[in-house]
């Protein structure tokens, strides 16, 4: 594992996610145990997970998964990284895609699918405020197709924010 990895990102990671237990009313992840919802994991069991179990499957599924190590820019790649662990893949992608797009002068297809263009364009350290608005304008989207989110939008802003310093 990388001693970067271990030692950086998710610490900050847990700044955002908690580390604690949860199962908030109105939270669509339900279940809740440092980050990790019982709905969207159902082969992890979040109430006894540990914080090393925790650690190693956010490297093996998010970090690696996603290539952060090739992103130079170390707020950069942590911003990346915890757009794959707040999202889905796909609206992950599209925020990094439409951020991208916002930029660089030649288009990329915003089609949701992770792939060596997409990633080819991340090393572009003004990507970092682009990235934030789009994650921002995604939770506006969010609260407006499900108001009952309304109670996690200031959190949510905070978070997007918090991950670009």
């Amino acid at each position: 594992m990388s001693r970067y990895y271990e030692k950086k990102f998710f610490e900050k990671l847990m700044t955002l996610e908690g580390d604690k237990l949860t199962n908030t009313a109105n939270d669509n992840g339900g279940l809740t145990h440092f980050g990790l919802t019982q709905k969207d994991n159902p082969t992890i069991d979040v109430i006894h997970i540990t914080p090393q179990q925790a650690n190693d499957y956010y490297y093996n599924e998010y970090y690696q998964r996603y290539k952060i190590e090739t992103i130079e820019n170390d707020t950069l790649a942590f911003q990346v990284f915890q757009l794959y662990v707040n999202f889905s893949p796909s609206t992950a992608t599209r925020i990094l895609q439409k951020a991208i797009n916002s930029l660089c002068g030649e288009k990329i297809d915003e089609d949701g699918l992770f792939g060596e263009k997409t990633l080819s364009r991340l090393n572009n350290e003004r990507l970092i405020q682009k990235i934030m608005f789009e994650q921002i304008r995604q939770y506006s989207k969010r609260v407006k197709e499900q108001p009952n989110q309304i109670d996690f939008l200031v959190g949510w802003v905070n978070r997007a924010i918090l991950s670009t310093i």
